[in-house]
């Protein structure tokens, strides 16, 4: 074989070899490196990294009724997650009776849960045409605290790092 020959075959191959390799789809239930995915009672969000502009953490106290603990994940684009957790706000311990009363509330809403919903008021959003349909936001309500605070720690994470994740209660 001549020299140009093996030098054009040569030639032609090089460039072949240093192509990077085509990554593969990830497989069900997986999340590639740069999204971050929750999949909760209310629905599932996915975000790119790179569109998540700040992630915060924090408490209020809601018209004086309701403790509630949130976090908001922002985005490049118009809208606006946000996870919430929700408890009664009593500014001092109940006495007995009230305990009682608040108790009996409780059970009371937990069994006409049971008979009207097929999921657990705990984690439905409530929103009010068209104020909150329409305000770009989509919510997300956890059933504890503890999740809440894995879910920001989920999300922190896989936006600081780059690396993505997931997470599910």
């Amino acid at each position: 074989m001549d020299a140009w020959k093996l030098l054009r075959i040569a030639a032609f191959a090089v460039p072949l070899t240093g192509l990077p390799a085509q990554e593969a789809s990830p497989a069900p239930g997986q999340v590639q490196r740069d999204f971050w995915r929750a999949e909760l009672p209310g629905g599932e969000y996915l975000v790119r990294l790179s569109a998540i502009t700040s992630v915060s953490l924090q408490e209020y106290v809601l018209d004086g009724t309701a403790r509630v603990t949130e976090v908001k994940v922002a985005t490049s684009g118009s809208d606006l997650a946000r996870f919430y957790f929700l408890e009664p706000f009593l500014p001092k311990p109940p006495t007995a009776p009230a305990q009682r009363t608040l108790d009996a509330v409780e059970n009371k809403v937990k069994e006409v849960s049971a008979r009207v919903e097929t999921g657990d008021l705990k984690t439905k959003v409530v929103k009010n045409y068209p104020a909150t349909t329409h305000a770009h936001t989509a919510e997300y309500r956890l059933a504890d605290r503890e999740s809440l605070n894995k879910l920001f720690r989920s999300v922190s994470n896989a936006w600081t790092s780059g690396r993505g994740g997931s997470f599910k209660p």
